[in-house]
């Protein structure tokens, strides 16, 4: 290809990178919200709820522990506790 050709490719290329970055910020977008869908789908037995019914257990994290230097042998959570 001729040096004019080349430059009038990369003309085109420049003319175009503007739909081309928003193109790809909508792919990335669409991705992302499909990814977060799909763990929320995956992992919806272990979110939390807001609200427990009584006769529920439950588990209770011991933030005292994380706070200590030597957690690694201890436990992390407290419980199993019924909601009353």
């Amino acid at each position: 290809m001729s040096t004019e050709d080349l430059i009038a490719l990369r003309i085109r290329q420049l003319e175009k990178r503007q739909d081309d970055l928003q193109q790809a910020a909508l792919t990335i977008r669409k991705t992302r919200l499909r990814s977060k869908a799909q763990f929320e789908k995956l992992y919806a037995q272990r979110m939390f709820k807001n609200e427990y019914q009584p006769g529920e257990l439950v588990l209770v994290r011991n933030t005292q522990v994380e706070k200590e230097l030597d957690r690694k042998a201890k436990p992390r959570y407290n419980g199993p506790y019924e909601v009353v």
